[in-house]
C-alpha cells in the first residue's frame, strides 16, 4: 500500500485546508489546562504546532495537547465542520475501492479470526466511528453475525444509511446498554483512540456497555490490543 492510493495528493491537500480553518473556527478559543491523559501526571511543554501546544508526561512519556480543547469543542467539530463533511462526501467516496483492499478488508479478515478463534456463533460486531461503513460492509461478508456502526457525524451516518447498514448516529457516551442487542458482542474501535477528547472516560464508557464474556478489539497505529 503507498499513501498516494488512500490519500491522494490534491484531495489531501483541500482536507488539510478545511481542518486549518475548522481549527481556527473549532479549537482555538474554548481550552483548559490538563494532566496526562494516560496517566494523570504532570507533563513539560514539549512542541507547538498550528496553536496547539503539546507537552510530555513526566512519568509515562505520552505526548498530549495541554491546554485542551473543552469537550463541546469536539462534539461541534465532529457533527458540524466543513472538513469532517469533505471527508464523508469526497474524500472517502473518491479512495473507497484502495482503502476497502488496503485497510478494511484486512481489518475484517481479522476480526473474523478473533471470532473463529473464540468459537462466537450469534454474536454482534458494534463498530465504534464507523466512518461510512466500508468495515461494516467487510465484516458482513464473512460472517452472519449483525453489525451495527455507531457513528456520530451526521455526514458519515447519512452514508452508512445509504448502504442500508444499521448505524446509531451517537457519540458513544450517549449510547445505553438498551440500544445494543442483549447476545454476545465483540466491540471493535479502529485509529479511534488518538482522537478523542479523553480516552480514558471513553474506554470506561466502552466498559459499561460490555456484559461478561463480550469482546473489545482496537487498534492504535495499528498496534492492536484485546480485551476480554
Amino acid at each position: 500500500m503507498k499513501e498516494k492510493d488512500i490519500r491522494p495528493k490534491k484531495l489531501f491537500e483541500r482536507y488539510l485546508y478545511l481542518s486549518n480553518l475548522d481549527i481556527k473556527k473549532y479549537f482555538n478559543n474554548t481550552k483548559e489546562k490538563i494532566n496526562c491523559i494516560a496517566c494523570g501526571k504532570k507533563g513539560k511543554f514539549s512542541f507547538k504546532k498550528k496553536n496547539f501546544s503539546y507537552c510530555e508526561c513526566s512519568n509515562c512519556r505520552t505526548l498530549f495537547v495541554n491546554p485542551r480543547p473543552k469537550r463541546q469543542a469536539f462534539l461541534d467539530y465532529y457533527t458540524k465542520s466543513p472538513s469532517v463533511k469533505f471527508l464523508a462526501n469526497s474524500f472517502y467516496k473518491k479512495t473507497k475501492e484502495s482503502r476497502r483492499k488496503a485497510i478494511w478488508k484486512p481489518k475484517a479478515k481479522m476480526i473474523f479470526e478473533i471470532l473463529k478463534k473464540n468459537r462466537a456463533k450469534n454474536w454482534s460486531c458494534i463498530d465504534i466511528g464507523g466512518g461510512n461503513g466500508i468495515f461494516a460492509k467487510e465484516i458482513l461478508k464473512l460472517t452472519k453475525s449483525d453489525v451495527i456502526v455507531i457513528e456520530p457525524s451526521p455526514f458519515l451516518a447519512n452514508e452508512c444509511r445509504k448502504n442500508k447498514l444499521n448505524v446509531i448516529q451517537k457519540f458513544l457516551e450517549f449510547v445505553k446498554k438498551k440500544d445494543l442487542p442483549s447476545n454476545k458482542k465483540i466491540f471493535t474501535c479502529f485509529e479511534l483512540v488518538e482522537h478523542l477528547h479523553d480516552p480514558s472516560k471513553f474506554i470506561k464508557n466502552v466498559r459499561k456497555l460490555m456484559n461478561k464474556g463480550d469482546l473489545l478489539a482496537l487498534t492504535h497505529f495499528l498496534v492492536l490490543v484485546l480485551i476480554f
